[in-house]
C-alpha cells in the first residue's frame, strides 16, 4: 500500500535531482521541466486525483507533495475501510455460531463513524496533512544542501515509516472499536444481559483494571465500559449466562 507509493516518488525525486543537480535558492521560481510535470499528471489521473497547473518548480514541488500523499491518504482508507467491513463479518459469523443467533452486521454508517466524534477516515486526512509538511521540509533542505540529495532517502523513507505505523495503529484501534460493536449487538440479540470485559495480551494498567469485571450490557458504549479505551487497545466482551451468581457493577 506505502511501500509502492514510496518507491513511485524515490524514483520521481531522483528524476528531479538528475534534472536539477545545481539547484539554488532563485531555481524556485524557474519554469518547471514538462516531463516531470508529465509524471505527476500521469500518477494523479491514474488514482483518481485532479490535476493542477504549475507554473514554477516550487509549485511543482508543492504539487507533487500534494499527489503522493493523497494516494498515501486514499490507498490507506481504501485498506482500513476493507479490513474493518472484514472484522465485523467474521465477528458477526463468529456471534451466529456461538450465541445461535441470526443477528445481522453492524451498520456501514456504525462502521464509519469512528472515535470520540472524529471518523476514522478524517484522522487518516489528518496525517495526510503532517505527511505532507514533513515531506516538504525534508525536500526543500536536502535541495539547499551541499550534499548529495540522495544521502536524505533515509528520512524519506522514514517518514513514509511513520505513516505506515499511523495507519496501522488506525486499524488496530477502529477494529477493536467495530469488533466489540458487533459482539455486543450479537450478545444482546440472543438475550443476554451481563458482558464480562476481557483484557486484550499484554494490555496496559488502565484495561488490567476492568479485566473480568461483570456489568450490564445496557452500560456498554458509556462511563468505563467503552472500547477501545486508548490507541491500539484490543479489548473485547463476552456474555455472562444469566444463571451465573456473580454480583456485577453498574
Amino acid at each position: 500500500m506505502i511501500a509502492n507509493n514510496q518507491q513511485a516518488f524515490l524514483a520521481w525525486w531522483g528524476s528531479f535531482n538528475d534534472e536539477y543537480d545545481d539547484f539554488d535558492q532563485a531555481d524556485y521560481s524557474q519554469y518547471p521541466d514538462s516531463e516531470l510535470v508529465s509524471e505527476i499528471d500521469h500518477y494523479a489521473i491514474q488514482n483518481g486525483i485532479k490535476t493542477v497547473q504549475v507554473n514554477n518548480i516550487d509549485q511543482l514541488l508543492e504539487y507533487a507533495l500534494m499527489v503522493f500523499t493523497s494516494v498515501v491518504a486514499l490507498k490507506a482508507i481504501s485498506y482500513v475501510g476493507k479490513s474493518l467491513k472484514n472484522e465485523v463479518k467474521v465477528t458477526a459469523d463468529f456471534g451466529r455460531k456461538v450465541y445461535d443467533t441470526a443477528v445481522q452486521e453492524i451498520a456501514q454508517k456504525v462502521i464509519d463513524q469512528g472515535i470520540k466524534g472524529v471518523k476514522w477516515s478524517d484522522r487518516i486526512w489528518s496525517n495526510q496533512t503532517r505527511l505532507r509538511t514533513d515531506m516538504s521540509n525534508i525536500l526543500r533542505e536536502s535541495l539547499l544542501d551541499s550534499q548529495n540529495p540522495t544521502t536524505y532517502t533515509k528520512q524519506i523513507k522514514g517518514r513514509y515509516g511513520v505513516s505506515r505505523y499511523e495507519a496501522e495503529r488506525i486499524l488496530r484501534t477502529e477494529g477493536a472499536r467495530v469488533s466489540a460493536e458487533q459482539q455486543v449487538k450479537s450478545i444482546k440479540s440472543a438475550g443476554y444481559k451481563k458482558l464480562e470485559w476481557v483484557a486484550g495480551a499484554g494490555s496496559c494498567q488502565l484495561c488490567m483494571e476492568l479485566d473480568g469485571k461483570q456489568f450490564k450490557a445496557a452500560s456498554f458504549g458509556s462511563g468505563r465500559y467503552v472500547i477501545p479505551k486508548h490507541p491500539n487497545c484490543r479489548c473485547s466482551v463476552v456474555a455472562v449466562d444469566e444463571s451465573d451468581t456473580t454480583v456485577y457493577e453498574d
